[in-house]
């Protein structure tokens, strides 16, 4: 996770440095853990 926050932090300093105006804060970031179902299980609303 701390690598996704860098990779994130490193690239919106690119996007300041290309424009001056832009601003941006960083409150927090989710990690939504994957999920895998029955391949062939029926989804909702079907």
């Amino acid at each position: 996770m701390a690598e996704v926050k860098q990779e994130i932090t490193e690239k919106l300093a690119r996007v300041k440095a290309q424009r001056p105006t832009f601003s941006h804060e960083i409150k927090g970031l989710f990690k939504v853990q994957s999920v895998m179902t029955d391949r062939y299980a029926r989804r909702a609303g079907y």
